[in-house]
């Protein structure tokens, strides 16, 4: 049985949006309850819960004010959380909101310097940190590269994910200081963990043969593992977003600025591959990403979640329970984070 809170306030869509995604997945799940954590400032008037598993804890919704963050619901399902009520708490809406109260009530793992979110791309690649720590140093990234290989392995099911550095080319003199102190130090996993590392530019084994041939920033189905700063990664998440939405709408102008004829075997032609496409890049279909470091399960969903979103995302987070990453990443931070102080 999985007990999960879900602040329900914090969304663009508004707490009803995410009362009706919660009760679509009690349809078909068993063992499951859910808790809405809401800012009784944001509920309506009249609403019915519906499901018996489903229960409504109100307290205040801003969570930015010092003065209130004891009263506000994402700081109150956090402590449900310490306190064994629940066992994972989703947050759509507020990243910072919900990964300050992660730290103020959860805390970080043991040797942990600062959480990132990782976020599941299209197809098996791995993008981490997409906003859960924009004032990284090279060692947050390494780390970040730890827990990221992590999540690839135990979530994705990728055997052997490949990491690497965020930069602006693959050659070894690319990218800034802060980029090649990074690389210098995810090398390290290499040699004393076994991780295969995209180390860039003429990067040969011992035979002399290559070690990855698939360039790192284009191989959509490569199971990379992408490392940056949190500022970066969520400009880059949300720069791609915008992006596979507009080359598919692009896509769809331009068909229908052709006759009568070409757009018919356009429609015929593209209509299947089109549909797979779009379900590939929807963040709906991905919907939430843990909060990795942090001593518990914050799942990160995306402020604009629908009730789609918020059904997916707790299913998501069903799944990631099952996972036992946070066993896994404890284990692994304590024997490769050999950090400097």
């Amino acid at each position: 049985m999985a007990r999960i809170a879900v602040e329900a306030t914090g969304c663009d869509q508004g707490f009803l949006e995410v009362l009706k995604g919660a009760n679509e997945v009690l349809k078909e799940s068993k063992g499951l309850e859910i808790i809405l954590v809401a800012g009784k400032d944001e509920i309506p008037d009249s609403f019915s819960l519906g499901k018996a598993k489903l229960e409504l804890s109100e307290y205040t919704y801003d969570s930015t004010i010092k003065e209130t963050q004891a009263e506000s619901s994402i700081y109150n399902a956090m402590q449900m959380h310490k306190d064994g009520e629940v066992d994972a708490v989703i947050a759509p809406g507020d990243t910072r909101g919900a990964v300050g109260a992660s730290i103020d009530i959860l805390g970080l793992m043991p040797k942990v310097l600062a959480p990132a979110i990782a976020t599941h791309w299209p197809t098996t690649n791995v993008l981490i940190d997409s906003g859960g720590h924009p004032f990284a140093t090279e060692y947050n990234l390494f780390q970040s590269a730890i827990m990221g290989h992590v999540f690839s392995k135990h979530y994705v099911g990728v055997e052997k994910p490949v990491v690497g550095v965020l930069a602006n080319g693959h050659e070894k003199n690319k990218g800034n200081k802060f980029t090649m102190k990074s690389r210098a130090l995810i090398n390290r996993l290499h040699r004393d963990a076994g991780y295969d590392v995209l180390r860039g530019g003429e990067d040969r084994d011992k035979k002399g043969e290559w070690y990855f041939e698939s360039n790192f920033y284009n191989d959509l189905d490569a199971g990379r593992v992408v490392v940056t700063d949190g500022m970066t990664g969520n400009i880059l998440l949300k720069a791609a977003e915008g992006t596979a939405k507009l080359l598919l709408e692009t896509l769809y102008k331009k068909v229908k600025d052709q006759n009568i004829l070409l757009q018919g075997c356009a429609y015929v032609g593209l209509r299947k591959p089109v549909k797979d496409m779009r379900s590939e890049f929807r963040y709906e279909e991905y919907a939430v990403a843990p909060l990795l470091g942090v001593d518990g399960v914050t799942m990160i969903a995306h402020g604009r979640s629908c009730s789609e979103t918020i059904t997916n995302s707790i299913k998501r987070t069903c799944k990631y329970l099952g996972c036992n990453i946070n066993d896994i990443l404890r284990e692994s931070i304590d024997k490769y984070s050999k950090v400097k102080k």
